[in-house]
């Protein structure tokens, strides 16, 4: 399935407006912070209280954010918050974008994503509910991860920058699914790296000396 790039619908920039008036004051306020404290504003906790000043950037950052996951954000708004370093739309952004790099680097090789690597389907690669080879490991984690951004564009949840990176690089959100017992081939399993890997674990090796 071929999927467009997400645009914000952008309209024209009222300069004169009080909205954007205010919208630009505290960012300059925010980007100073950000610059000053070499850190993003903070929330206050149990252990540490923090200066209203910097709980209320906090605050308003964090209602950029909402607005941004629900695609109303103006594109203008989305460009300069993006800009700041350090600015994470998502707590999980980093390991996001590990596992978007992970996903290139396997598509590169095998020109499609992982398919589901479910450990009952390949009961001989699984020992007490682990996967024995880490290279399967870390296959099952990327297929899991691939399922959970087809799940989240297909309910309207998927942020637009994440959106447009998985585009980019050829991601499928709606792959061809075989039946559910099928086993399937999955690109990786069999590479010469991991098949070499299992037969060094003398514990396995008989399952994979053919």
């Amino acid at each position: 399935m071929k999927v467009k790039k997400w645009v914000y619908e952008e309209k024209p920039i009222d300069k004169k407006s009080g909205h954007y008036k205010n919208f630009m004051k505290t960012f300059r306020k925010y980007k100073k912070f950000v610059e000053k404290n070499n850190r993003l504003p903070m929330q206050s906790s149990t252990t540490q209280k923090r200066p209203k000043a910097e709980t209320r950037l906090y605050a308003w950052a964090s209602g950029k954010k909402y607005r941004a996951a629900k695609r109303l954000l103006p594109q203008y708004q989305f460009e300069l918050l993006d800009s700041i370093q350090g600015f994470a739309w998502n707590t999980q952004n980093n390991v996001w974008f590990q596992r978007l790099t992970e996903l290139a680097e396997h598509m590169l090789i095998y020109n499609e994503s992982p398919g589901q690597l479910r450990p009952e389907r390949f009961p001989e690669r699984v020992h007490k509910g682990k996967w024995i080879s880490p290279v399967d490991a870390k296959l099952h984690t990327l297929s899991v991860w691939c399922m959970v951004q087809r799940r989240a564009f297909k309910k309207g949840t998927l942020l637009p920058d994440r959106m447009n990176h998985l585009i980019d690089i050829g991601f499928d959100f709606e792959p061809v699914m075989g039946p559910k017992n099928e086993r399937g081939d999955i690109k990786g399993m069999d590479s010469m790296e991991n098949i070499n890997y299992l037969k060094k674990i003398d514990k396995y090796s008989w399952r994979y000396s053919g």
